[in-house]
């Protein structure tokens, strides 16, 4: 994980996630909580630069997938910009090519980004696993299959 970033800058009622390396859940945690956040203050567009990101695993597009979902009706989208082939691929691969705008090339960041840095704790990490794999469960139905063995698992720890 060690050199993977996420940087965020909100400006305009848009916030611009900037994914550098490998994203992971560790990554998705902190992103969860700053996306709440921004929708509570009423943040609308929610673009994820992924011109530097080299893979995603399902608990960081889970992640984005909820935020697009629980926004619909309030007019949120996400779009991804700049992914290549394999980034791209693991979105579609999931069946989420509806929920996302997708843009080849990415736009000039504007000032200096805030890297999200917080690691939460085991319960706060798996809570943020098990909503995103409910999310993409939700998002298509092949994925409640797919990640069947992680929900049960995610949701039996959960209880203990």
């Amino acid at each position: 994980m060690g050199n993977s970033s996420v940087d965020v800058r909100v400006t305009n009622q848009e916030a611009v996630i900037r994914a550098r390396g490998r994203m992971t859940f560790v990554e998705a945690h902190p992103l969860r909580k700053f996306c709440v956040r921004m929708m509570e203050q009423g943040v609308k567009r929610y673009i994820l630069n992924a011109q530097h990101c080299t893979s995603m695993d399902s608990t960081f597009i889970g992640v984005l997938a909820m935020v697009s979902l629980k926004g619909k009706g309030r007019g949120v989208r996400v779009e991804i910009c700049g992914a290549d082939d394999q980034v791209s691929g693991q979105i579609l691969g999931l069946g989420l090519k509806r929920i996302f705008l997708f843009h080849d090339r990415c736009g000039r960041p504007t000032g200096a980004g805030t890297v999200l840095e917080e690691v939460g704790e085991r319960g706060e990490v798996r809570e943020t696993m098990l909503e995103a794999h409910e999310t993409l469960a939700e998002a298509d139905a092949e994925n409640e299959e797919r990640f069947k063995d992680v929900l049960t698992y995610l949701r039996e720890d959960a209880s203990s």
